[in-house]
Formats: C-alpha cells, sequence, structure tokens
C-alpha cells in the first residue's frame, strides 16, 4: 500500500517539537494570550550574538576591502553598546535610529541596540530630509547612526530636532569637521573596551 505522504510529514513533524526533541515546545502566556513557543529557544538577540563569539577570528564582515573577524566586531560592538548606555542612558523601551548604506557600521550598531535591550528604528537610506524629519519625530530614538550623506540630508533639521527632543548623533565614514554636537564613530568605539556587555534586563517579548 502507498505511504501517505501527508501522515508521514505530520509523524515526523509531532516527532520534531514533541518533548525532548530538538524543535520541542511549549504553551505559555505572552501579555495576555497564549502561545506556542519553542522550549529552548535563546531568550533574546544578545543571547544569539554573544554566542557567536564562539566563532573568534573567523571572517564576519566584509566590506570591500575590509575585513572584520567575528573577535573584532564583538569588540566594536561592546564598545558602541557601553557608549549607548552609559552616554545616552539608552537601555530596555528605548530606541535607536540607523541611517546609512549598507555598511559594517549598520550591523555593529544593530547587535549594540539589541545587546542593551533598546529597539532599532532601520531608517531606509533612500529618504529625503522631509522624509527623515518625520520618522526622528514619529520614532523618537535616543541616538541616531548615520553615513555621510545621510548627515547631509539630517543636518538641515537637525538643530530643530534637537530642540524638540533629546537626540544625539553619531556619524560614520564622514570626512572633515562634524557639524556642532555630532560625534564620529571612530572616537565612539576606540580606547578601552569592557570585556563584556553592558548589564542588561531584557524579556524575551520586549520589542528589539
Amino acid at each position: 500500500m502507498r505511504a501517505d505522504p501527508v501522515r508521514h510529514f505530520l509523524d515526523a513533524w509531532n516527532q520534531m517539537i514533541a518533548p525532548g526533541g530538538p524543535f520541542a515546545t511549549e504553551e505559555i502566556e505572552v501579555r495576555g494570550q497564549t502561545n506556542r513557543v519553542f522550549a529552548t529557544a535563546l531568550p533574546s538577540m544578545r543571547a544569539i550574538w554573544e554566542i557567536s563569539a564562539l566563532q573568534g577570528d573567523k571572517p564576519y564582515l566584509i566590506f570591500e576591502d575590509e575585513h572584520l573577524t567575528y573577535a573584532e566586531t564583538h569588540r566594536l560592538v561592546r564598545a558602541l553598546a557601553h557608549r549607548l548606555r552609559d552616554d545616552h542612558g539608552v537601555g530596555p523601551g528605548d530606541r535607536v535610529a540607523v541611517s546609512m548604506r549598507n555598511y559594517p557600521e549598520w550591523v555593529i550598531t544593530y547587535w549594540a541596540t539589541v545587546s542593551v535591550g533598546a529597539a532599532l528604528v532601520g531608517m531606509n537610506a533612500w529618504w529625503t530630509t522631509p522624509e527623515m524629519d518625520f520618522a526622528l519625530r514619529d520614532s523618537q530614538p535616543k541616538v541616531v547612526i548615520v553615513d555621510g550623506e545621510r548627515l547631509e540630508r539630517l543636518e538641515p533639521i537637525l538643530g530643530d530636532l534637537q530642540r524638540d527632543q533629546s537626540l544625539a548623533v553619531i556619524a560614520a565614514r564622514v570626512e572633515g569637521d562634524l557639524p556642532r554636537g555630532v560625534a564620529r564613530w571612530d572616537d565612539v568605539v576606540s580606547g578601552e573596551v569592557p570585556d563584556s556587555l553592558p548589564d542588561a534586563d531584557i524579556d524575551p517579548d520586549d520589542d528589539a
């Protein structure tokens, strides 16, 4: 007799999600709703990032002729994470915006932001100055990290934004002088860097 492919699939599925299976699930309450979740899932994106440190000196980020290993990237993520928390008070419930091309700094900003429990606001790099203005007023990030081209679009509205809200700016890949109050990426991530990420109380259901 020909095997039933649907039954075969369902039997395999049930074995996978059963207690002790590689994708075991359980039901828990999340914000008042019962949800099925993976029983052995890592509790946060920070935990996933921390595990990647085991990759050590293997290549992680490659951009044109630039190469960063996992270890080098972890150092930069720790440096930025501590500056976000210590200098700007960023933590769970806060937001950090990033507006730039697909540079390595985008990825580093992502991991540093979620590692302190904050939510990342990814801004479209094609946005015009008015669109950036709306997005930053709407999302209310504590920090926005930009590249040179996005800084040029941000500069005409920066003064008004900072009068209306607390907004720090970090600029990457910018030559020459920076506008007043804008920090240079290389200065932010340089110097002594702690051996671990900042402490952060991150709930698995926090916004990221």
